[in-house]
C-alpha cells in the first residue's frame, strides 16, 4: 500500500518557467516497491528519506540511503530504487521541470546520481511539507536546492578523504582474513604510513587493527550463526591467529563471550 499524505500538481514559476509536476510524501508499510526507469525521463526528480532505508542502483551497484539523505536525478538518468514494507519507509517524491533548471544548477551544483546525507535535523524536512502543501510557489523547490547545494559543497571535502581511503578500505573488506600492514594499505593509498593513520582514524574512528578486527568479529557472527563452525574453526577463518585472541577481542568488543561451539 503506498499512503499519499499530500499531492501538488502544475504550480507554475513563471520568471523561469518552472514547474512541480509532483510531490508527495509516501509510506510503504505493506508492500515492497521497486521501480527502474529508463533514460527517457524528462523531469528532475527529488527524493528524501525521512524514515526507514530506500536502496537504490547507481551503475549495478546497490546502495543504502538511511534517514536524512536525499538523491538528484537528473532528465535523461537512469532511475532504479526501491524500499521494503519491513523497513516501514517514509519518503518525500518530487519531480519537477523548467527550461531554467539547467541553467539555475550551474550556480548551485547538486551532485546527480547519487546518495547525499544531508542530514534530517535541519529545514529541509520543513521545506518539503511546504513543497508538498496546496499553496506553496515552485520557487520554493529553488530554494530547497541551494539549501541541499550549499550542504553538499560542506561535504566535498569528507567525500575527497573518503575516496582516498577507499582502496585500502575495498581491500580490507575483500580481503579481511589477511594480515596486510600499514605500508601495504597505505601504498594501496598513495599515502605515507603516518597520513594514512591519521585520516584512517580520523574518518572511521578507530585504529586500523581495531576497524579490521571489528569487520572480521561480523563475519565471524555470521559464520556462527548460519554454519556449523567451531569458535576456534570460525576465529581462523576470519583471520585471528588462535581462539583465545579471537575471544579476548570478542568480549571485550560485545560485552560479553561469544556464544558458539566449541
Amino acid at each position: 500500500m503506498i499512503t499519499y499524505h499530500h499531492h501538488k500538481k502544475d504550480v507554475t514559476a513563471d520568471w523561469m518557467d518552472m514547474q512541480i509536476n509532483s510531490c508527495d510524501l509516501l509510506e510503504f508499510r505493506h508492500q515492497n516497491y521497486h521501480v527502474l526507469r529508463p533514460d527517457w525521463q524528462t523531469d528532475y526528480q527529488l527524493l528524501y528519506i525521512i524514515d526507514g532505508c530506500g536502496h537504490f542502483w547507481f551503475g549495478g551497484r546497490e546502495e543504502t540511503a538511511a534517514p536524512g539523505c536525499a538523491v538528484l536525478y537528473a532528465p535523461g538518468q537512469t532511475q532504479e530504487y526501491g524500499y521494503t514494507a519491513e523497513e516501514g519507509v517514509i519518503v518525500y517524491c518530487c519531480h519537477f521541470a523548467g527550461d531554467g533548471i539547467e541553467a539555475f544548477l550551474q550556480h548551485y551544483p547538486i551532485p546527480t546520481g547519487q546518495i547525499l546525507p544531508v542530514g534530517s535535523r535541519s529545514e529541509l524536512p520543513a521545506l518539503f511539507e511546504k513543497v508538498a502543501s496546496a499553496h506553496a510557489p515552485a520557487d520554493t523547490v529553488l530554494y530547497l536546492l541551494r539549501l541541499l547545494c550549499g550542504i553538499s559543497n560542506r561535504l566535498q571535502p569528507a567525500r575527497q578523504e573518503e575516496d582516498l581511503l577507499a582502496p585500502a578500505l575495498a581491500d580490507l573488506r575483500e580481503h579481511y582474513m589477511l594480515d596486510r600492514t600499514v605500508e601495504e594499505y597505505a601504498a594501496l593509498c598513495h599515502l605515507s604510513k603516518y597520513h594514512f593513520l591519521r585520516r584512517f582514524k580520523r574518518q572511521t574512528g578507530k585504529t586500523l587493527i581495531e576497524y579490521r578486527n571489528e569487520y572480521r568479529l561480523d563475519v565471524a557472527d555470521r559464520l556462527l550463526a548460519d554454519s556449523d563452525l567451531t569458535v576456534e574453526a570460525a576465529a581462523l577463518a576470519v583471520g585471528f591467529s588462535s581462539a583465545a585472541y579471537f575471544c579476548r577481542t570478542y568480549k571485550k568488543s560485545r560485552g560479553h563471550s561469544c556464544r558458539g561451539k566449541t
